[in-house]
C-alpha cells in the first residue's frame, strides 16, 4: 500500500483532522511557474485518497488565534505532537477558488476541499519534509492499524 502524507504548521494540523474545527480546505501556496506542476501531482496521488496529516515542528500562534476567531475553539498548545502523524483527511477536488471560511483568496493559493477527517486517537511519531511525502511502511502499518481499529479501513 501507499500512503502519502502531508505536512502541515501547527496548529493547522489539528484543524484538519479535529471533526470539531472541520476545517475543510488545505490551502497550498503556488507561483504561475509551478501551479500546474503542483496540481497534476496533488490530483494524481491525493484527489479521493487520504492523506496523512504530519504535525511539522513549526508552530504559529498567529493561526492558533486565527483558528480561535474562526471557530471559537481552542487549539492545543505548542508543545502538542510535533513529528507526529495526527491523524488523515480524504481530499474530494483541487479549487481555484471557494467560498469557504478557510479558503485564502488571495490569488496565490490552490485549495484541497477535504471530504472526509480521521483524527488518531494516538499520534504516530513520524519525522516530516516539507509538503507531500511517502510514508514509511512502518509509520503507515501504525496509522492503518489505529485505523481499523476504529472501523475505518483506508
Amino acid at each position: 500500500m501507499t500512503l502519502y502524507a502531508l505536512s502541515l504548521h501547527r496548529p493547522m494540523d489539528v484543524a484538519l483532522v479535529d471533526a470539531r474545527i472541520r476545517k475543510d480546505i488545505e490551502n497550498r501556496e503556488w507561483t504561475e511557474d509551478r501551479h500546474q506542476a503542483l496540481r497534476t501531482r496533488l490530483e494524481r496521488v491525493a484527489v479521493g485518497q487520504w492523506l496523512a496529516v504530519q504535525s511539522a515542528q513549526t508552530y504559529h500562534q498567529a493561526y492558533r488565534r486565527f483558528v480561535m476567531d474562526l471557530t471559537g475553539i481552542d487549539v492545543p498548545p505548542e508543545d502538542t505532537h510535533p513529528g507526529h502523524v495526527i491523524g488523515l483527511i480524504k481530499i474530494r477536488r483541487t479549487l481555484l477558488w471557494s467560498p469557504s471560511k478557510w479558503f485564502a483568496d488571495d490569488g496565490r493559493h490552490l485549495g484541497l476541499e477535504v471530504a472526509d477527517r480521521i483524527q488518531l486517537p494516538r499520534p504516530v511519531h513520524q519525522p516530516g519534509r516539507q509538503g507531500l511525502f511517502l510514508l514509511p511502511t512502518l509509520t503507515e502499518d501504525k496509522v492503518r492499524a489505529q485505523c481499523a481499529a476504529m472501523g475505518r479501513a483506508l
